[in-house]
């Protein structure tokens, strides 16, 4: 394994990044991620996203600090230009891509559902799940992005494997999740290859979070129709979100009270 050392390259100059430092870079990511999460949970009892101080303490702080860390290695590569700027050209017709995701993002938004939240939880969890995208961005389509075109890969490889890459990182969740944890490395791959071409025709690293948004919305969307939470099943899904134990699918659904979200007792079959 060897260190980033300074060198001219094709991005400019800055350091070049090997590839098992990169592997080091994301392990250390996932591990302020998932391992911060638990340590929050540990300090502060919190075991679900179900409340603002939960989302505060649980999700905000270790997903900062890895975020912090992200952004902290690509100041120290000398990548900050070529990682938020992309001036490699593209085709007209890629332009379509972005505009899917908007319109799916403005049309999964559960409006009535988000109407009822507590304005500050709201905001907390938007915030958290920014911190989710332009971390995810920054790592994968930004470091990994220019460290594989650092090492000579042609822009359709670039795609390919950042792409890979991507879904790879999720195959963690066999752990907890068994063999369901490939079909949804699949899928994630190839929703790694439409980011790459948003940051490839906007020409930036830039957060349209695209599945977190749609995925925060669809929690809300749930709470509000009764059925399981599923911010915390999304949580337990993704690597780049720390990791919840309150998720079962069979889990009576969370209802609001005051300011924090709680599961009614008994057999209440109806919102209070």
């Amino acid at each position: 394994m060897s260190a980033p050392h300074t060198q001219t390259s094709a991005v400019g100059t800055g350091r070049s990044l090997s590839y098992p430092m990169f592997a080091v870079i994301v392990v250390i990511y996932l591990a302020l991620i998932q391992g911060g999460g638990l340590l929050m949970k540990h300090l502060t009892g919190e075991d679900d996203f179900l409340s603002t101080r939960a989302v505060f303490y649980c999700m905000i702080i270790p997903l900062g600090v890895a975020l912090a860390f992200t952004y902290g290695v690509i100041g120290y590569l000398g990548w900050l230009r070529p990682v938020l700027r992309d001036d490699r050209p593209t085709r007209s017709w890629v332009r379509v891509v972005p505009i899917v995701f908007l319109v799916a993002i403005a049309g999964g938004i559960a409006y009535s559902a988000l109407a009822q939240q507590g304005w500050l939880y709201v905001v907390v969890l938007l915030i958290a799940t920014q911190f989710v995208g332009w971390g995810e961005e920054g790592m994968f389509r930004g470091i990994g992005v220019v460290m594989l075109r650092e090492h000579g890969l042609t822009e359709g490889r670039v795609a390919l494997w950042s792409s890979i890459i991507f879904g790879a990182v999720h195959l963690t969740n066999a752990i907890s999740h068994g063999a369901s944890a490939l079909p949804q490395a699949i899928m994630v791959s190839l929703a790694g290859y439409f980011f790459y071409l948003i940051r490839r025709v906007t020409g930036q690293c830039r957060e349209l979070d695209h599945s977190r948004a749609l995925r925060f919305h669809a929690a809300v969307r749930d709470r509000d129709s009764g059925r399981p939470d599923l911010l915390s099943r999304h949580a337990a899904a993704d690597p780049g979100l720390p990791a919840a134990r309150d998720h079962p699918a069979d889990q009576t659904p969370p209802y609001r009270t005051g300011r924090r979200l709680t599961r009614p007792s008994g057999n209440t079959a109806t919102r209070p």
